[in-house]
């Protein structure tokens, strides 16, 4: 698995975050690791950070079984892409999204520029995805519209069984109300997962995330 170089904003209060921090390295169920440098870099912005529920996720995507049977994935908000490097083999086909500055950030095998203000999808097909990603892609209320925003836009791009995972942490109830709400308006009926009670996600879970 590729190295990450970036900086962190792991939690220190978690036995398994606390270990990936020490170890720079993410176990992934399967054998695989997802391995990463704490290093000075000159990237700025949220995508330049690996975030703990960017942790959280692709632990969980390496081992659902979930994901079983599907065919086209695309997170968005990818940041260094965890969760896309995670479904690398277990999905045909990954592609990790985010800003056009971002792209340096990415770690994923494929990689496409999506700006949720001006998102230009022309190059995806319709009824094609069956796997939206979002890891902890929301953190404001402006952040919150253009999500709604980009997730209307991708529509037609879905196909009619697709499943959407999403890690989010806590900020603002706000934010937190105004996503619940939004997902509901949007015609996503969501559940939230039992992760705590995997024995796969002992130590990954942070109680500030859902």
């Amino acid at each position: 698995m590729p190295h990450i170089n970036c900086t962190t904003s792991l939690s220190t209060k978690h036995d398994a975050l606390t270990e990936s921090l020490e170890k720079e390295r993410v176990e992934l169920v399967g054998g695989r690791t997802l391995n990463f440098r704490q290093v000075a870099t000159d990237m700025h912005g949220p995508y330049a950070r690996l975030w703990e529920c960017g942790v959280m996720m692709a632990r969980f995507l390496s081992f659902t079984e979930e994901l079983t049977g599907k065919h086209f994935a695309v997170e968005l908000g990818c940041g260094f892409a965890a969760p896309s490097i995670a479904m690398q083999g277990r999905v045909a086909r990954v592609v990790a999204t985010d800003l056009p500055e971002a792209e340096q950030s990415c770690q994923a095998d494929e990689w496409h520029a999506l700006d949720w203000a001006s998102p230009d999808l022309s190059w995806l097909q319709d009824n094609s995805i069956d796997v939206l990603v979002a890891s902890d892609a929301v953190y404001n209320v402006d952040g919150a519209k253009l999500f709604f925003s980009v997730l209307k836009a991708l529509q037609p791009k879905l196909k009619d069984d697709v499943c959407m995972f999403m890690t989010h942490k806590h900020r603002h109830d706000d934010v937190d109300e105004l996503l619940v709400d939004g997902l509901e308006t949007a015609g996503w009926d969501g559940e939230e997962l039992p992760i705590d009670e995997w024995p796969e996600m002992e130590g990954y879970v942070h109680p500030a995330i859902d």
